[in-house]
């Protein structure tokens, strides 16, 4: 899942140079998803909920949330970020409203930095 992540992150920038901001949006969210994913991973735990194809998956809603009980998000404001890069992939997948290239911007800004403090915590474990 991590090398997933950073090739999200990658294509997210990528996407942006091409003005594609409600994919990039997506993608930026992605790479912060998979990397969470590769971090929980870390302790041997796996996806409890099952998807219709037979995979499975972590609920996108309460990750955060897990992420932060296993001390992966620090604080009230990694959790805010983690929640409105959420909500942007939201509004990019599913809604009639485009994403603005600011946002797209601070999308991949965000993402890089929590990824890079997942990377950080990666480090220190080992």
């Amino acid at each position: 899942m991590k090398d997933k992540a950073l090739a999200n992150i990658k294509a997210a920038g990528l996407l942006a140079d091409n003005a594609f901001y409600d994919s990039v949006a997506s993608r930026a969210y992605y790479a912060l998803y998979l990397m969470g994913w590769y971090m929980i991973g870390r302790y041997g735990d796996k996806p409890p909920d099952r998807a219709k194809d037979g995979g499975y998956y972590w609920k996108h809603d309460t990750f955060h949330d897990m992420l932060y009980n296993y001390k992966l998000l620090e604080g009230d404001i990694e959790k805010e970020q983690w929640e409105w890069l959420r909500c942007l992939r939201i509004k990019a997948d599913y809604e009639t409203d485009v994403i603005e290239k600011d946002e797209a911007l601070q999308a991949i800004s965000l993402a890089n930095g929590l990824i890079a403090h997942f990377l950080d915590e990666e480090k220190g474990a080992q």
